[in-house]
């Protein structure tokens, strides 16, 4: 695992010293260490115990090899707190003096943690940011048993009342999470004290991170602390992993409005391909252009079957009126007043039933077949009818629209604003849309002309 991290300490607006102290240690007996301390019991006794504690678990880490890093953690800091308690007995000016301690380890591509008191160690993953530590304190616990809201903590009176840290002359008792975290390429590792996270809440810290700037995220942070009054010191240790064997990561972790459990599942590269998806993808709609065309052409063959009905018989009919057109034929008008002519000009009223088209030879095109458009008394369809040249052409510019549809995938849409063409069929979509409503227009027209009635 590689990385790269910035390192930030300052003592803020209100101190006059800067009790904060950190460290690291690279390559070690036991991997990677940063450390972060947060010194209290005045500003020479604070000052004293955060260095004590950063240099007693440095000291520990690097200097003895240990096959659990869990228990080296521990030793580390259960020795800082010895070294603080020591310190203080020897000389009386430091009694009372404590600090915080936050550790991270990276060791065989893991990282290890723990802590004493309020100092936080935070994942940044994904835009999120996940606290990664407990605090060691009162109001901890208060949220802990549903007393309050850490909304509510954050505003609480006894906020700084820490339950243990370093120089506790009671059994000190780390908080180190069970199992190693699994870092991905691209997550950042946020060590720092309460100067930070008392001054800016973690909503904003998590805006405020930028992964390709840890100077200048540093930099905005401590503005931000500074600007909401800088009242303690200032500490921070940004790391960001720049590559990890892990596809995706795997931690636990504090923050409510993530969950409890950051169960991603975590996969390591060991020399073969990570795992493939495949799952079905969820199939597209369907455009509105083609529903639409789809639909329009329902509504026109309903209109020709209701269209192409018979005329009713004299004996059914209420009022019929009969008369002869300019070549002898009988001429049937309904009581709608539109006129159902049938004219001999189309060449299609034959006496002979199987000689549909007028050339007294039967052939296939005598046995009527089933085609769309008006219709004869003899059941055949009228010749050169405007009407079903327009049905034939707008059907066939549905089938180039579905074509098109085909092709790309439903990634066009409407009728006027298309996305692609296909430049080898038709100039773009919309031209194809303009084609098939122009022989729609040209259609409607067509029919009113045909069923207006004659005058005289």
């Amino acid at each position: 695992m590689k990385f790269e991290f910035k390192e930030h300490t300052d003592k803020g607006l209100v101190r006059e010293v800067n009790e904060d102290n950190l460290g690291h240690s690279l390559n070690s007996k036991n991997g990677d260490v940063f450390v972060v301390c947060d010194g209290m019991g005045g500003h020479v006794g604070g000052q004293t115990a955060s260095t004590i504690g950063v240099n007693a678990v440095l000291s520990e880490l690097t200097t003895k090899a240990h096959n659990n890093m869990h228990v080296a953690i521990s030793q580390a800091l259960t020795f800082a707190n010895e070294q603080v308690l020591g310190h203080a007995e020897a000389d009386p000016s430091l009694k009372g003096m404590g600090s915080t301690a936050t550790v991270c380890l990276f060791k065989d591509d893991l990282l290890y943690v723990g802590h004493v008191g309020d100092s936080r160690a935070y994942i940044y993953s994904d835009k999120k940011l996940y606290r990664i530590t407990r605090d060691d304190s009162y109001v901890q616990e208060l949220v802990d048993k549903g007393v309050i809201t850490e909304d509510e903590a954050e505003m609480h009176p006894n906020k700084n009342r820490i339950l243990q840290a370093l120089g506790s002359t009671s059994a000190l008792t780390p908080r180190i999470p069970k199992k190693p975290f699994k870092l991905k390429t691209g997550d950042l590792l946020l060590l720092c004290s309460d100067g930070l996270t008392s001054m800016v809440v973690d909503e904003l810290i998590e805006q405020l991170i930028n992964p390709q700037d840890l100077g200048g995220t540093l930099q905005e942070l401590h503005k931000i602390a500074m600007t909401n009054g800088g009242k303690d010191n200032i500490t921070m240790t940004l790391i960001k992993i720049t590559e990890s064997p892990y596809l995706q990561n795997d931690f636990d972790h504090f923050t409510v409005k993530y969950n409890k459990k950051h169960t991603a599942a975590s996969h390591k590269i060991t020399g073969t391909p990570p795992p493939m998806d495949i799952s079905v993808p969820a199939k597209k709609k369907l455009p509105m252009s083609y529903i639409l065309g789809a639909a329009a052409v329902l509504l026109v063959i309903v209109a020709l079957i209701v269209w192409n009905k018979p005329p009713k018989s004299p004996e059914t009919s209420a009022k019929v009126n009969t008369q002869s057109n300019h070549n002898g034929n009988p001429e049937v008008n309904n009581t709608d007043g539109l006129d159902d002519r049938i004219e001999d000009e189309d060449g299609i009223n034959n006496n002979d039933n199987n000689d549909s088209d007028g050339d007294g030879v039967k052939n296939d095109d005598d046995q009527c077949p089933n085609q769309f458009g008006p219709k004869n008394n003899k059941g055949c369809p009228i010749k050169n009818d405007p009407l079903e040249k327009w049905i034939k052409d707008s059907i066939q510019a549905r089938e180039s629209l579905k074509k098109l549809y085909e092709r790309f995938g439903g990634d066009f849409k409407g009728t006027s604003d298309c996305s692609k063409c296909d430049a080898d069929s038709l100039k773009s979509c919309k031209d194809q849309m303009d084609f098939a409503n122009q022989k729609w227009k040209d259609a409607v027209d067509a029919l009113k002309k045909k069923r207006k009635p004659k005058k005289g």
